[in-house]
């Protein structure tokens, strides 16, 4: 099966053969009430007959009242009523009195509507009102629809909404008039992840303001509910925008949706993530940090799960919880993290590094937990963010930040891979005769890592230049501080954490693994070459990707300071260098 052009694994394909669950015994003996009819996997697209005034209720998909399926394989018919579409997973629904498409998932306790899905033209021109529905595919393996849409100002605006059978994402691909793809979910928070750096939180706490720049480049999470979805929004096209739209309700500040930017026939991917506790918020405090947090809560079932402390605007501690239902508090250099996240006989804590303590004096904190990547042992039938960006964009989060900067391969030579490699050899006895071998992975490896820390190098000229060429009035600017600070921090993490020069510590330690081959007992002396190796690479991972990260929020301050600060100019020349710097590709043999 294909989704967006990618080749989906495994997991997907037997996502397809589920959706049954065992009654359990004592249900059989006795039932309390009929079981639920098993949904199909299969996408089916049905005509409601009717046109409907409003969001249609879960009673109503669950009933189907004079609904009609409309055959497999015909593209043909004309709708007299709502064109709905669904699989075992999701329902999108196409009003003819509506302005977009409705999502729903399907639930234990039935569908429930999850997202809007509406467009803008130009110069944010809203979708009023459905014009022509047209049907683009209509298989047991996959339905498209493609829906045009009068505008506010009376322009035309297309897209094509599509899904697969067992899989919980919809494809939408923008066509002509779209300017922007209007995503309302009314989420309690939003999380920018990073595989690297660190996720940002947005949350109504300290996001009060109507619009946002989210400094994203492919994906953001919206958590709905009170921990039981997560919508994953996903898209190809680093270079485009997203913005966090918040709302007053009750003199309440709220988080509406976001805005996308479009690109002509390029996929946004929407996917909801649905299973109980997939993701938690807990406030804490810091009594005894020294000793840890305990929090109320265990992770809902098996995965790679990560934690967030929201401390302020842009200000983010990301830690991972170690595996394993008994995995102890971390010792040694992993106790130097952010912050330490562990699990104690299934009992969850988290120590943020002592800098932080500050941030706790007269406040407690909110802690968002939620699953990154699924483990050897996540169920089949549970997605978790990862899933849905391998699915869609074919890539895992270490090829993620290497293609963004210009250093992916087919088989890119990095520290964590190199370096596996290598032990494998030993333990098994091979590293002699695969001495040229290891010799060529080490010296391609170092210098691939020469190759991001001149990147590294780029960001910080970038920010030094832009600090050097700040005039006194201009750092008083209303506007400005938060550029200059942003611009500080990059500088910051230029040379924060790991080996004042990775590369020549990296070259030591190869060459010491060189000098081991052939040797009687050197797997264990490898193995702990190894694993510095893989700790040097890390701390030069993070700070690229936060480096990385401190651009994206610079170009996205300058985008929303453009609009109100009076030294525009200035503004808009900074951004103009953040949006080159980040589609700037590392070139090879270049330095620091």
């Amino acid at each position: 099966m294909r989704i967006g052009g990618k080749a989906v694994g495994c997991v997907p394909a037997i996502l397809c053969l589920c959706g049954v669950s065992a009654l359990p015994s004592s249900a059989q003996e006795a039932p309390a009430k009929p079981p639920r009819e098993a949904p199909k996997p299969f996408t089916c697209l049905f005509d409601a007959g009717t046109p409907s005034a409003a969001t249609l209720p879960a009673q109503s998909l669950a009933a189907k009242t004079g609904w009609g399926q409309v055959p497999e394989d015909t593209l043909s018919h004309t709708f007299a009523g709502d064109a709905i579409f669904l699989n075992d997973k999701l329902a999108i629904i196409l009003r003819k009195n509506g302005s977009g498409a409705e999502v729903y998932s399907r639930t234990p306790d039935g569908m429930k509507e999850r997202a809007a899905l509406s467009l803008l033209a130009e110069a944010n021109d809203p979708a009023m009102s459905l014009s022509a529905i047209k049907i683009v595919e209509n298989t047991q393996a996959a339905v498209a629809l493609e829906a045009t849409f009068k505008t506010k100002s009376g322009k035309s605006a297309s897209a094509r909404y599509r899904i697969t059978t067992g899989m919980m994402i919809v494809e939408v691909a923008t066509g002509d008039g779209a300017g922007r793809l209007l995503v309302e979910d009314k989420a309690r928070y939003v999380v920018v992840p990073d595989f690297f750096a660190g996720d940002m939180v947005f949350g109504p706490e300290f996001v009060r303001m109507r619009e946002a720049g989210l400094p994203t480049e492919n994906c953001y999470l919206s958590m709905l509910g009170k921990g039981e979805a997560i919508l994953a929004c996903v898209w190809q096209r680093s270079e485009r925008n997203a913005d966090l739209l918040m709302g007053l309700r009750q003199q309440d500040w709220s988080i509406l949706g976001a805005r996308i930017e479009c690109v002509k026939g390029d996929g946004i991917w929407i996917a909801v993530l649905d299973a109980p506790g997939i993701w938690h918020e807990e406030k804490i405090g810091a009594d005894d940090p020294s000793k840890g947090i305990a929090l109320n809560w265990s992770p809902a079932f098996p995965a790679k799960w990560r934690a967030d402390l929201a401390v302020g605007l842009h200000q983010t501690v990301t830690g991972d919880f170690a595996q394993g239902k008994t995995a102890g508090k971390p010792e040694g250099p992993a106790a130097q993290a952010e912050m330490n996240c562990w699990l104690d006989a299934n009992r969850a804590f988290v120590l943020p590094s002592p800098r932080h303590n500050e941030a706790f004096l007269n406040t407690r904190l909110t802690l968002l937990s939620y699953p990154l990547d699924r483990s050897l042992s996540t169920p089949l039938t549970t997605f978790c963010p990862m899933d849905v960006m391998r699915t869609t964009l074919g890539i895992g989060p270490c090829q993620y930040i290497l293609d963004a900067e210009g250093l992916g391969s087919d088989s890119p030579p990095t520290p964590d891979q190199v370096t596996r490699w290598v032990e494998q050899l030993f333990e098994k006895k091979k590293a002699e005769p695969q001495a040229d071998a290891i010799r060529q992975r080490l010296a391609q490896m170092t210098e691939l890592m020469k190759l991001a820390e001149g990147r590294i190098g780029q960001y910080g000229k970038l920010a030094d230049q832009i600090l050097a060429s700040a005039t006194g009035d201009l750092r008083s600017a209303p506007h400005m501080t938060l550029i200059y600070q942003t611009c500080e921090g990059v500088k910051r993490e230029r040379s924060t954490g790991g080996p004042s020069d990775p590369v020549q510590s990296a070259q030591r330690l190869a060459g010491e693994i060189v000098a081991l081959i052939g040797k009687e007992g050197a797997g264990e002396k490898c193995r702990k070459l190894c694993e510095e190796i893989r700790s040097i690479g890390e701390s030069q991972n993070a700070r690229l990707a936060r480096c990385r990260l401190g651009v994206r929020l610079l170009k996205q301050e300058c985008r929303r300071a453009s609009q109100a600060e009076p030294n525009v100019a200035e503004v808009r020349k900074i951004q103009k260098q953040a949006e080159e710097m980040l589609r700037k590709k590392q070139a090879p043999g270049s330095g620091q």
